[in-house]
């Protein structure tokens, strides 16, 4: 049986976005077995107006169901082929992937092995935090309410599947404060880690490939990290590196 890391990116950026990360893998025999596969729903001209409208819906976009039919399109195939599943999944892209979880049959939810979701919003106010990250407006302005994103963690609660989940919460230079983590987020760690940097190499290491490599991989033992630098990815602006999960400083 095949092993497959599926990557969802999310919202202003691409497959592309995974590049360092892809480029690691191939070189890390401790990685050899498993394979990988994007996820299918962008282009190279949707990437360029940014993901965030397609994702989450307005009166200009793609509405969220083609995006999750998309996923769940992607694991059903994965599964026939008799491949166990690793999902990686970057920022706003996991609330698409907690929508199309409960929509996928028992066989293809059996063959996911573990979800590792690279600071997902889980709130209203983490999800706006990272629309500030961004530099883009609130979530309400593109038809999403604390309802949607509440209901994607409560889908995920209700969904019977023996695959295991960790979130990796991006604090270089915020808090977070973990008292406001909802009961969705089971495991989770928190990494001096930038929100864009999540998929990135840094010097040689990359706190989040490393992070995916140790869930992946059961491994359990501390390695050494290095602290990333900042970011120079002009796409994206930090202004608001102060908020937390929940909104606080």
């Amino acid at each position: 049986m095949g092993k497959t890391i599926y990557f969802i990116h999310g919202a202003y950026s691409a497959e592309k976005i995974w590049g360092d990360v892809i480029r690691v893998l191939s070189e890390d025999n401790d990685m050899r077995e498993f394979s990988h596969k994007f996820t299918t729903h962008t282009t190279e001209s949707e990437t360029k107006k940014g993901l965030l409208s397609k994702l989450f819906g307005n009166k200009n976009s793609v509405d969220i169901n083609s995006v999750t039919n998309d996923i769940v399109s992607d694991i059903a195939t994965l599964a026939s082929k008799d491949e166990e599943i690793y999902i990686a999944v970057h920022s706003l892209g996991g609330l698409s992937l907690r929508k199309a979880l409960p929509k996928m049959e028992t066989q293809a939810l059996e063959k996911i092995v573990k979800i590792i979701y690279f600071d997902t919003p889980s709130t209203i106010k983490g999800f706006n935090s990272i629309c500030n990250i961004y530099g883009i407006m609130e979530a309400e302005e593109f038809g999403v309410d604390a309802q949607t994103v509440e209901e994607s963690c409560n889908n995920i609660m209700e969904i019977k599947a023996p695959y295991k989940e960790l979130m990796i919460y991006a604090a270089y230079g915020r808090k977070i404060d973990e008292e406001s983590i909802p009961k969705c987020v089971k495991e989770y760690e928190i990494l001096s880690l930038r929100h864009p940097d999540c998929c990135k190499i840094d010097g040689g290491k990359h706190l989040g490939y490393v992070a995916m490599k140790k869930f992946f991989l059961d491994i359990k033992e501390e390695a050494p990290l290095k602290e990333p630098k900042k970011s120079e990815d002009k796409d994206i602006s930090s202004k608001d590196e102060n908020e937390s999960e929940d909104g606080k400083a």
